[in-house]
């Protein structure tokens, strides 16, 4: 499949692109804080374009997300993550079926997974620089529609997927032992597609819209709380700057909350 074929190559880019280990502060050394158990709840909303990216709508995502990070070794820090997520695919519209939808059918389940790598460059004093990558990808439920207002019985089959890809610096300004104020610039790619079936009565048909994010690039900032080596709490907030199609920029936006516990 197109779609798991460029995941894969996105993630093998994250793994060759991110750069050598060098030294992190001594606290994240400790045994504590090698193994970390982690749990994420994030929402986002993207700008998305379609039909050869002559048509807009809004695809709108949260996820939680269970996962465990681990020093690999000293500079190195790699995670997965597992989840569930519900995605809302409205606006989208199928003209190539027997009758023409116009998807307003709002939220999905789907299964959510993925992983990323992090690593330190340097440190000015009470400064860090470093680079993050992750992989995202939500696989959503098939789900079964029924059609009103027809002569005949009717029924919609959907599904939709996508996947996200994340690579960039991160600076962090530790204002005590702590907290800390982080800020993200990222390459931020998201893409996908939304499958109809349609069925009414002998007639059927299938439509697939193969969708891409408006924005390239994400600007990130937050807080993040670690009392001990063993716990953490983080506040992040994005956004996603694109060029309006009629010219000027548009933004769209999200919020994480994600806590860590080392073990």
């Amino acid at each position: 499949m197109p779609f798991l074929r460029r995941g894969v190559a996105a993630a093998l880019v994250l793994v060759l692109w991110t750069p050598g280990p060098l030294p992190l502060r001594a606290r994240e050394e400790t045994a504590a804080g090698r193994w970390k158990a982690t749990l994420g709840l994030e929402y986002n909303f993207r700008t998305i374009a379609w039909d050869q990216k002559t048509r807009f709508s809004r695809l709108d995502a949260a996820v939680l997300l269970a996962g465990i990070r681990l020093q690999v070794i000293r500079g190195w820090h790699a995670s997965a993550v597992l989840g569930c997520g519900l995605s809302d695919w409205s606006g989208l519209v199928f003209r190539n079926l027997p009758f023409s939808v116009d998807y307003e059918a709002g939220y999905r389940a789907g299964i959510t997974a993925g992983g990323g790598l992090e690593t330190h460059l340097v440190r000015f004093g009470s400064w860090d620089i470093g680079m993050a990558g992750r992989l995202l990808a939500s696989f959503g439920s098939r789900k079964t529609l029924s059609l009103s207002g027809l002569n005949e019985e009717g029924r919609l089959d959907v599904r939709g997927r996508w996947m996200r890809v994340q690579a960039g610096p991160v600076v962090t300004y530790r204002s005590s032992v702590a907290l800390a104020t982080f800020f993200k610039a990222s390459f931020d790619r998201l893409w996908g597609a939304f499958t109809m079936a349609e069925t009414i009565g002998e007639l059927d048909g299938t439509e697939e819209k193969a969708v891409v994010g408006r924005s390239w690039v994400s600007i990130s900032g937050g807080l993040l709380w670690e009392p001990s080596p063993a716990f953490g709490l983080g506040l992040e907030g994005t956004v996603f700057p694109y060029r309006r199609a009629g010219g000027g920029v548009g933004l769209d936006a999200g919020a994480a909350l994600r806590a860590s516990a080392g073990f």
